[in-house]
């Protein structure tokens, strides 16, 4: 068949009758009204902050008040620049005049889709709780008890765009909340420049505040001291660590 058999300046002299809405678009366009809100369950303040405080009450509120992501404001602010750096360059590609040939701009346009779906997918994580369980053997106490466990399966897109069970994180038990072991392993792992203060040297800063107020962690960033606090609601916790799971698999996927 003759490339002119096709009526390509009839076609394009009425593009509204053939255009179809891309994919690609229906991701770019949520991605670019993605607005990443505070951190849910984890709290941070700067030690000078704390220490200017005063008493417990004060400190409780400020974390209350708190809205930014703290000493992780550095990973919002990767996330945020590589959604900018991915809508500014999907729009580009699809505006300006290409010396691609159709098959390598379908290819590209697959390219941008994929990764702009595995963006949203930090954004707004996919994934299902489901309660398993578990037998200990107490020594002491010469007995069996079973407890039940929160294990997390979390989805992700193939290279062929399918959505598929990526990773299954065990949440620890469901009557116990140990956010600042597991929270703070993916952050020595995972977070450049950070240091997780050991148990003398947060009771030497405790002790520093001259008020009874312990944290559930101290962290040490970029040259600066945290003091964190979890929240006791474990759903808000695993759905904020996801992120950061996934935050993780795209910058290696992406190699950033």
């Amino acid at each position: 068949m003759e490339l002119n058999y096709i009526p390509i300046k009839e076609i394009l002299s009425n593009p509204a009758k053939f255009s179809r809405r891309l994919e690609s678009d229906i991701y770019f366009d949520h991605l670019k009204s993605v607005k990443l809100g505070p951190l849910m369950g984890i709290k941070s303040l700067e030690k000078k902050t704390v220490l200017g405080l005063g008493n417990t009450a004060a400190i409780r509120s400020k974390f209350e008040a708190s809205t930014d992501w703290g000493f992780l404001k550095s990973v919002k602010n990767q996330i945020e620049l590589e959604i900018s750096n991915l809508t500014s360059s999907y729009e580009k590609f699809m505006t300006t005049p290409s010396q691609l040939n159709p098959r390598e701009i379908g290819i590209m346009i697959n390219y941008f889709k994929l990764r702009l779906r595995r963006l949203n997918l930090v954004c707004q994580p996919d994934f299902g709780t489901t309660i398993g369980k578990k037998k200990q053997f107490l020594k002491k106490e010469n007995r069996k008890v079973e407890y039940e466990y929160d294990m997390t399966k979390i989805y992700w897109f193939d290279d062929t765009g399918k959505r598929i069970r990526k990773i299954n994180k065990n949440f620890g038990r469901r009557d116990v909340i140990e956010f600042e072991k597991q929270f703070g392993d993916y952050l020595i792992n995972n977070v450049a420049g950070l240091e997780i203060l050991d148990f003398y040297t947060m009771k030497k800063l405790i002790n520093e505040l001259k008020i009874n107020y312990i944290p559930d962690l101290c962290v040490k960033h970029n040259g600066e001291i945290w003091f964190v606090e979890f929240k006791n609601v474990k759903g808000q916790l695993i759905a904020t660590s996801i992120i950061f799971e996934l935050w993780n698999l795209y910058t290696q996927t992406y190699k950033l």
